[in-house]
């Protein structure tokens, strides 16, 4: 068997086992073996094996991922998630739609110390839907702004997806971090203003908040103050060479620690549950990672990434036109898989040929996070609306799904703004 056919046959077999709802980390593993095996050897294919073992397992730069998850799920058990919200509804009191943009900040602040989509919308969802539906907003746009809301954990550091994808590139991790700030912010934004628009073509899609006075606005900082100091110093001691990105995992998850022991909102039990999940959700990445890395070994042995990358550049086309088709190809792939599979599956084949266009891989980055992150709203998958489905079990699919397309638009408006002006995201970098 030609190293071609051999290829031809690993993509098909790793699209039949996703169709076959296969854990996309098996999948990946399953057909590389196979391949592996096919051109060169069992023997070859487990020592293969082996090898990926030892170079996943002990990546340096991969242990960022269990102690943002770990941070993150510290933060949500000390219910810093709750004041988060309460804060943020505060400020915005009074304020046609007040609730909605509160939940919107909420979700980028708790991002800054979550790195997870899903668990950004899970842990504010909880709070901010029984509030918005209390105070009369339509499911449609409650439960869509917490959908999109979460997307933001996806993007604003630290980010998972930015660390798989640093490392599978050996881009600067840290210098992803940091060129993510404005992209970020601008994420915020742009969604509160979509909110803004939303209330007043539709009036009766939300409620008026309940006004609040300057003093009761100052008051509510302390309330949030704890997530911009620790987004502050992360991004701050990155930014400045203080520590590594690694260290300052670490360093997030003491910071945690401190503050839910200080306020006495952690008990030995949560931090014993934190720990928990943290260690579930950490196997189910490290599975995918796995998975990716053995199906990149194959593609290296049989050189199919490079040879696809040459195939596509030999076309001599305008490299903005192969841009978007790659970006529209991240649209369509969002429809169908997890973004880190997602990630994991493409960037070794994708990589080479925005490289060879002559696009800076920072700014590449945060670009494919955005598009992932707009994947995890669209139909038929949409994730983060199954996350909310399953927290609000009362409200229709259709509905979220009705509820997350002005915010799709503007993720569209926020990516045509980054790809026309990269200065944007490369700007602190």
């Amino acid at each position: 068997m030609t190293e071609i056919e051999a290829t031809f046959l690993v993509v098909t077999l790793l699209l039949a086992m996703m169709a076959l709802s296969v854990p996309i980390g098996a999948a990946m593993a399953l057909s590389a073996f196979t391949g592996i095996a096919m051109l060169y050897g069992t023997g070859t294919a487990f020592f293969m094996v082996g090898e990926v073992s030892m170079e996943v397992g002990f990546n340096y730069e991969l242990c960022i991922i269990p102690l943002f998850i770990l941070m993150g799920n510290l933060a949500t058990k000390a219910g810093m998630s709750a004041d988060l919200y309460q804060g943020c509804a505060r400020l915005f009191g009074g304020l046609k739609g007040a609730l909605a943009m509160a939940t919107i900040l909420a979700c980028g602040c708790f991002a800054a110390v979550s790195g997870s989509s899903l668990a950004t919308a899970t842990a504010l969802g909880q709070v901010s839907l029984p509030e918005m539906k209390k105070h009369n907003y339509s499911d449609s746009l409650a439960t869509g702004c917490v959908a999109a809301g979460g997307t933001i954990g996806v993007l604003i550091p630290p980010s998972i997806i930015l660390v798989i994808y640093g490392v599978l590139t050996e881009t600067s991790i840290t210098d992803l971090f940091v060129a993510a700030v404005i992209p970020g912010f601008m994420q915020i934004v742009i969604y509160a203003l979509t909110i803004a628009i939303i209330v007043r073509v539709w009036p009766k899609s939300a409620g008026v908040g309940t006004p609040t006075s300057f003093r009761e606005k100052l008051a509510a900082l302390p309330q949030i103050s704890s997530m911009f100091v620790l987004f502050a110093l992360i991004i701050g001691g990155l930014y400045l060479g203080i520590f590594t990105p690694t260290e300052a995992a670490g360093f997030g998850v003491i910071f945690a620690l401190c503050i839910g022991v200080l306020r006495r909102s952690l008990s030995l039990r949560q931090v014993v549950d934190a720990l928990y999940s943290s260690i579930k959700t950490t196997g189910m990445i490290a599975l995918i990672i796995f998975g990716a890395f053995l199906l990149i070994n194959f593609f290296v042995l049989t050189r199919a990434n490079i040879t696809i990358a040459d195939y596509i550049l030999s076309f001599n086309a305008s490299p903005f036109l192969i841009l978007l088709v790659i970006l529209l190809i991240y649209l369509i792939l969002g429809c169908f898989l997890d973004s880190i599979g997602m990630v994991l599956l493409t960037v070794p084949v994708i990589f080479p040929i925005i490289v060879g266009l002559g696009y800076d891989p920072i700014w590449f980055g945060v670009i494919l996070v955005i598009v992932v992150e707009t994947g995890m709203i669209t139909p038929p998958l949409g994730i983060n609306v199954f996350a909310i489905k399953s927290i609000a079990p009362d409200i229709p699919l259709s509905t979220i799904f009705k509820g997350v397309v002005p915010f799709w638009g503007a993720d569209l408006v926020r990516l045509a703004l980054l790809v026309l002006f990269p200065a944007l995201t490369l700007y602190f970098v």
